[in-house]
């Protein structure tokens, strides 16, 4: 037991500094956090606006659409690509940073992806997302929105 007081009362300060050190990564990594998790809804709000600021792209989230009678225009699939892409970076973040977050994700994505031209839109471009994504959104719209996170 003197070794170690010994050893204490000549390094207290480095323990101390440890201790610090720690603490000041773990601090540094919670305020990161906030800061992605922040930057990223502001990102999303930033993309809700811009649709709903062009009358055009309203019928994006039309509960009704006729895709025969009036096809996606190109400015519709450029929004809705951009939406995915919003998507798969929410879930990047989530798979990374918090697995609890899936839940609510899953659901945004199984109601987003029930309206017409969102669906076609992601039909239509499934293969060009992560083939992991493509698998949480696929199940996220078949389970109902109850997604299972444990051993994906």
């Amino acid at each position: 037991m003197a070794g170690f007081l010994g050893w204490l009362k000549d390094d207290w300060f480095n323990l101390v500094q440890s201790f610090c050190l720690v603490g000041g990564f773990f601090f540094a990594a919670k305020a990161w956090r906030i800061q992605f998790l922040t930057m990223l809804a502001d990102k999303h709000r930033a993309v809700c606006e811009k649709i709903m600021d062009k009358p055009e792209l309203h019928r994006i989230f039309a509960k009704e659409a006729d895709l025969t009678a009036k096809p996606t225009t190109p400015a519709e699939e450029l929004a809705l690509d951009i939406i995915m892409i919003q998507y798969e970076t929410g879930w990047e973040a989530a798979e990374f940073l918090d697995r609890g977050r899936l839940l609510p994700l899953a659901n945004d994505i199984r109601k987003f992806f029930a309206l017409p031209l969102p669906h076609a839109a992601w039909e239509k471009n499934k293969d060009c997302h992560h083939p992991r994504f493509v698998k949480f959104v696929t199940r996220a719209i078949e389970d109902g929105g109850r997604l299972r996170t444990a051993g994906d």
